[in-house]
């Protein structure tokens, strides 16, 4: 397991640099490419590797074992399943690279005196721009997906909305009829598939996964980068 989480600091670098910018060099641009160009096939066989060694050590936890971290497996500090459920169905709080309750956020917004920005703002919007990454015209119906197990509910030919791309969204990225993100530059994830696949795609939004819900009807216009709502869902 050492090793695997080794190879996957590694994998995560070369996916989620943001290798349009200045401050990396050729050497470093050209190097992360070929990682991504490469990394899906052996990010999958991994993936598939690590979770059922997790269930067999672990096998009150059943699906649970994909909520532990990294630290957690190599203290051997399993948490409970009733805190593996709160973080399945409510998620966590991560401060200096460690997982906080919610009173421990609490306690440590008192003591060094920050908040906590939820952006739960609602986009009300009709339309909303980014950085075309592969270009093309479809319209379709949203299918947001955040995480893994949101997978098997993606259709034929809907479009994928997320923050990012990542290897393990595969099988979703070949039945959408397009891409649509929330960050990302012309060397992320989405955008090698997108070109790869010939697949429309807008990255960089910002706010498509606020202002998206599952089921909206979209134009997705990677010519000019505007995703442009067609009806909501919520309408009869």
């Amino acid at each position: 397991l050492k090793d695997l989480f080794d190879y996957w600091q590694v994998h995560y670098i070369s996916q989620f640099l943001p290798l349009d910018e200045e401050r990396f060099s050729q050497e470093e641009r050209e190097y992360c490419l070929r990682l991504r160009k490469n990394i899906d096939q052996v990010i999958h066989k991994l993936w598939n590797s690590i979770i059922p060694i997790l269930k067999n050590l672990y096998p009150n936890l059943g699906d649970l074992v994909a909520y532990i971290e990294w630290d957690e497996i190599f203290d051997s500090k399993i948490p409970d399943i009733l805190e593996l459920n709160r973080r399945k169905t409510e998620g966590v709080f991560v401060y200096n690279g460690e997982i906080i309750n919610e009173a421990e956020l609490k306690d440590l917004q008192k003591k060094d005196n920050f908040e906590v920005d939820f952006d739960r703002k609602n986009y009300e919007v009709e339309e909303f721009t980014g950085q075309v990454a592969c270009v093309g015209k479809v319209s379709g119906k949203v299918r947001i997906i955040l995480k893994k197990d949101e997978i098997s509910n993606f259709l034929e030919g809907e479009v994928l909305v997320s923050y990012m791309t990542m290897p393990a969204f595969m099988p979703a990225m070949k039945k959408a009829s397009a891409f649509v993100t929330d960050e990302g530059g012309v060397t992320c994830h989405a955008a090698i598939i997108a070109r790869e696949m010939n697949k429309p795609c807008i990255i960089g939004t910002k706010i498509a996964t606020k202002a998206l819900k599952d089921g909206d009807e979209v134009e997705v216009d990677a010519e000019r980068g505007i995703v442009r709502i067609i009806k909501r869902t919520s309408e009869k």
